[in-house]
């Protein structure tokens, strides 16, 4: 059994990175999947994702953003959840600041916060990838809107796995497509800006050249941020 966008009852923005070129193959399909929230996962959904393969759930979403979701998965599947904020350090930050630039210039905000994932993130980064290099099976990692802290580790994996540059762009751009067709994150955009919601190229596009500029490629940068060759190897053996 093979997707690309994960038939979900409870979520919107579920997809494989498996089936991208690289060299001699392909990733590898029932490894990594990428997603928004789960807090309206069904048991139906959980079984979906465990006769898939997935093993695992890792949450990048900080505390007050989780609900109910965490019992039903817990309560209701074998799934092992992990729970790591990837922007905790950055949410730190004057929020009346942020709630500014949110509003006066989307698109700078988001290029801008995925650039400090990479540069004010790393200890959480560094969490992600070593907890992602201990998980057996395959692992689900997911935001609110999958598009964002999803979208960042997403950039990393495929890079790790030797995607082209131009199959990232676009594994991230499709993320509007989904995302759209969900309710609420609509009336969440319309509070603050729509630009939000958007996955242009240039966002994921100015990380990379961020990543290629300052570290070469994502192995340098998790090896910069104390990540073991073995954890990076066993990550590239999930994805190849």
């Amino acid at each position: 059994m093979k997707y690309i966008h994960i038939p979900l009852e409870g979520a919107y923005n579920v997809r494989e990175l498996g089936g991208y070129s690289i060299n001699n193959g392909i990733t590898s399909f029932n490894s990594f999947l990428r997603g928004d929230s789960l807090e309206e996962i069904t048991n139906n959904d959980l079984k979906l994702l465990e006769e898939y393969g997935i093993k695992n759930i890792l949450d990048l979403r900080g505390d007050i953003e989780i609900g109910d979701e965490v019992k039903i998965i817990r309560d209701n599947s074998n799934l092992e959840y992990k729970q790591i904020s990837l922007f905790g350090d950055i949410e730190k930050a004057e929020s009346e600041d942020i709630t500014k630039m949110i509003v006066e210039n989307p698109e700078e905000f988001l290029i801008e916060v995925y650039i400090a994932a990479l540069s004010e993130a790393k200890s959480a980064m560094k969490e992600v990838f070593n907890h992602i290099a201990k998980c057996e099976g395959g692992i689900l990692f997911h935001c609110t809107d999958g598009k964002d802290r999803t979208g960042v580790i997403s950039a990393l994996l495929l890079d790790l796995a030797g995607v082209k540059k131009s199959d990232i762009i676009a594994n991230y751009q499709v993320t509007h497509t989904y995302i759209k067709e969900n309710p609420k994150v609509i009336e969440q955009a319309k509070q603050y800006s729509e630009g939000l919601i958007y996955s242009k190229p240039e966002y994921i596009g100015n990380l990379l050249k961020y990543l290629e500029k300052n570290y070469n490629n994502a192995e340098s940068y998790l090896e910069n941020i104390g990540v073991s060759k073995e954890n990076i190897g066993k990550i590239k053996e999930k994805l190849v």
